[in-house]
């Protein structure tokens, strides 16, 4: 369906003035209502215009985010195909730094998408509960972290005054940020994880790919991330002494990653 712009142009005293009304009046198809943002550049000063982008169809933000990512690497494995068409095997090498960049941004944009959906998610949970009980996972490897660093020395009534109230938020909070920071192998079993742990829902539950048992979506998600980090970390040696990834295979983990985030949120009930 597309994309509405909406401008908000800063008043000299500080107030927007939205004019959104007139873009959709004049834009008469468009559906006349509110969208939430997708990406805000804040103003540099009160004269300038502060322009946000409006979804008008049914996807995330995340999706959003993820397609736009997804175009690049389909664009660089396009652009390898159209350079190599008539050229020998022995000439494609050179090229071949584009299918490797094509693993990096697909396996980067997965990492994205599953970061921003789970910090979504997360924060909206956190703010509802009541008490630990209404996010165990989460509750649970906080505090065993907590006490493992605390087993130097003896818990002070001070210590445990964090926790009252909820003082047990901040300690989550602080838990899911570190976690976050550290995910960067998006594989099965830390992904399922992250899931699990704050958002109380098993992988296997978000991923139902007709055809494939959640045993073959693991193996062949853990072969691209593995792949990425071949690339990253042993590139000369993964495609200078072994076979480089043919583009077939590159689209292969582009469609099975496509499914892995339509899937996902299918299952969380943010996108029908």
């Amino acid at each position: 369906m597309g994309l509405l712009i909406e401008l908000k142009i800063w008043g000299i005293f500080g107030r927007d003035i939205d004019i959104s009304y007139f873009i959709t009046r004049k834009h008469s198809k468009l559906p006349k209502r509110r969208y939430k943002p997708v990406r805000s550049y804040p103003a540099i000063n009160k004269e300038v215009l502060t322009v946000m982008w409006y979804i008008i169809d049914d996807k995330t933000i995340q999706r959003h985010n993820f397609e736009m990512c997804l175009k690049d690497v389909k664009t660089l494995v396009a652009l390898f195909d159209k350079i190599t068409r008539d050229q020998k095997d022995q000439l494609k090498v050179e090229y071949e730094v584009l299918k490797r960049a094509a693993v990096i941004l697909l396996v980067t944009a997965w990492e994205t998408f599953v970061e921003d959906m789970v910090c979504n998610l997360f924060v909206e949970k956190l703010e509802l509960a009541k008490s630990p009980s209404d996010m165990p996972e989460a509750f649970k490897a906080t505090a065993v972290q907590w006490a493992q660093r605390k087993n130097t020395r003896a818990i002070t009534p001070d210590d445990l005054a964090h926790w009252s109230g909820d003082g047990w938020k901040k300690e989550v909070k602080k838990k899911f940020d570190n976690d976050i920071l550290q995910f960067n192998t998006p594989n099965f079993a830390k992904t399922d994880t992250l899931f699990k742990r704050y958002i109380g829902i098993r992988a296997q539950e978000l991923w139902k790919l007709p055809g494939h048992p959640i045993a073959l979506v693991q193996k062949k998600l853990d072969e691209i991330i593995k792949l990425r980090g071949d690339i990253v970390h042993r590139g000369k040696t993964k495609f200078g002494d072994f076979p480089s990834i043919s583009s077939v295979e590159v689209v292969r983990a582009v469609k099975l990653i496509q499914a892995l985030v339509e899937s996902t949120e299918i299952s969380l009930g943010v996108y029908k």
